[in-house]
This record gives structure tokens, C-alpha cells and sequence, in this order.
């Protein structure tokens, strides 16, 4: 975890797992946003309340693994989608990418698949995405 590299977060990524887990399900607020790590990955309740505010014509969801693969015919739709003239990059955009000090453990893998199966399964329903990658 970044937070972890640099400094502000002092639990193991199994501890974090853990304790958002537990927040969520006893429907605490988070006292920091920043900090609500597994919260972050609700991504149908956040697309949900999007929108709720804005018609859907005006937003553009791109799944981030379909971007990575091959971003150029993305960034070609979202121009046009802005009604922009299109500047194409040369080379493949490469997003952050993190080194982790060690693997996760497959305890926290499967707590995590199980907690955001119905998140998961919101996202396909809403996009008609395949979201089988994120089910490893």
C-alpha cells in the first residue's frame, strides 16, 4: 500500500482488510476518507449515486484493465465523447504501479472476493462489462 510506504498507514494490509471490513458491516462512517481503503472498491454504489446526479449521456466509464491493455482507441472515444480534436500519444500510457513487500495472503484474497462479489456483479450489470479479471 502506498499509505503504508510512505509513512501514514501503520497496519498490515490483512490489519486494513480487517478493520474496513468490520467498519462497513457495523455502519460506522469512516472518520477519514483517505483511509477507507476497501470502501474505495464499492464501485456499483459509487456509479449508483453518480447517476443519480448527472444523465448518464454525460458520463463515460472506461473499465482501467481494458485502458492499460490499449489505451489509444479509449482515448479516441473519450475525445469524441468531449467533442475534442484527438492528440494521441506516441507510446502506451503506463499508469503508477506499485511494488508490493510481499504477496497477499490468500485468506485476505478470498475475504475480499466474497465482500465485493455483489459489487462486482453490480459493475458487469450496469456496463454489460466482463469483470471475470477480477475475480483472481
Amino acid at each position: 500500500m502506498m499509505a503504508t510506504s510512505r509513512g501514514s498507514e501503520t497496519l498490515s494490509f490483512a490489519e486494513v482488510v480487517d478493520r474496513d471490513i468490520a467498519q462497513m458491516e457495523a455502519g460506522k462512517p469512516y472518520q477519514r476518507a483517505q483511509k477507507a481503503y476497501v470502501a474505495r472498491g464499492l464501485y456499483g454504489a459509487q456509479i449508483q449515486r453518480l447517476l443519480k446526479e448527472f444523465p448518464s449521456v454525460q458520463i463515460r466509464f472506461i473499465k482501467s484493465e481494458a485502458f492499460r491493455r490499449d489505451a489509444k482507441p479509449y482515448l479516441v472515444d473519450l475525445c469524441e465523447f468531449l467533442g475534442i480534436r484527438a492528440a494521441l500519444p506516441e507510446e502506451q500510457p503506463r499508469g503508477f504501479a506499485s511494488k508490493y513487500s510481499e504477496p497477499m495472503d490468500p485468506a485476505t484474497r478470498e475475504r475480499l472476493l466474497a465482500f465485493y462479489a455483489g459489487e462486482t456483479a453490480s459493475v458487469e450489470t450496469l456496463f454489460g462489462w466482463e469483470c471475470s479479471d477480477w475475480r483472481v
